[in-house]
């Protein structure tokens, strides 16, 4: 029985060795696609390149952007989602893209068709206004806002857009 066991654990030895020479292959092994779904020149793009840079330094190839600005983001997004799962395409997801869902109905699930991989950076919105305006503070905008509806305007990036989305929160009441 000794001896059967001897050579099994050898010739298992064997075969464990022979695989041994089985590798996964390095990723990535050809160029990554990175979808910035918002047009060239904006926040998103900037971390898109300041990101790609990175990567490239990091895993020695080549990381291709392509920005494919419109719809709040969700045509970047839908691309992204279509595409292979196989690593090689990457997208640079925003806020808008969390709530865009819920405001519209999209021909891609979010949460089934993508995977998060890693939270970049952390995006803050401001308001600003003339000095001359009398606005001081951000509860002097809501009560001058309130006060006058229809002299006070503001500009988003589209529908559902982030901005869109915290200038919405404003005009909501407070409990």
């Amino acid at each position: 029985m000794l001896r059967f066991i001897l050579a099994a654990t050898l010739a298992l030895c064997g075969l464990l060795h022979t695989i041994s020479g089985v590798h996964a292959q390095a990723f990535p092994a050809k160029p990554v696609r990175l979808i910035v779904p918002w047009p060239p020149g904006g926040s998103a793009d900037i971390v898109g390149r300041l990101l790609a840079m990175e990567l490239q330094s990091r895993w020695g190839q080549a990381i291709v952007i392509e920005n494919r600005g419109g719809a709040s983001g969700n045509i970047g997004m839908e691309l992204a989602a279509r595409s292979p799962a196989d690593g090689y395409t990457l997208v640079l997801a925003l806020p808008p893209q969390v709530s865009t869902p819920f405001l519209q109905k999209l021909s891609y699930d979010l949460l089934k068709d993508l995977a998060p991989v890693a939270q970049l950076a952390v995006i803050e919105y401001i308001f600003a206004a003339n000095p001359n305006a009398g606005v001081a503070t951000l509860d002097d905008l809501v009560a001058q806002a309130k006060a006058d509806p229809k002299k006070f305007n503001f500009g988003s990036a589209g529908n559902g857009s982030g901005q869109h989305l915290q200038v919405e929160l404003l005009k909501r009441p407070q409990a």
